[in-house]
């Protein structure tokens, strides 16, 4: 079971070294014909996406501990 598992995570990181090649070699083509200004807007976006995630994956990691906490509390309170 544990040779199976490591034989699916074998082929799940070579799969992802593949598509990081391709990704990097369509990146430096798409960059080598891209307008500079363009580019400036898909910094900016870039930036502006990974910001907007970063705050929904800790805005909702917040709600789910004071919802965690809040149902720790109505325990403890039916228990006494």
């Amino acid at each position: 079971m544990i040779n199976k598992a490591l034989e699916g995570l074998k082929y799940l990181f070579i799969g992802k070294i593949f598509q990081k090649i391709v990704e990097t070699t369509l990146n430096i083509l798409v960059l080598r014909q891209m307008d500079k200004n363009i580019y400036g807007l898909t910094s900016y976006f870039d930036l502006f996406n990974n910001l907007t995630l970063y705050y929904l994956k800790t805005s909702l990691k917040s709600c789910y501990q004071k919802r965690q906490t809040n149902k720790d509390q109505k325990k403890d309170e039916i228990q006494d």
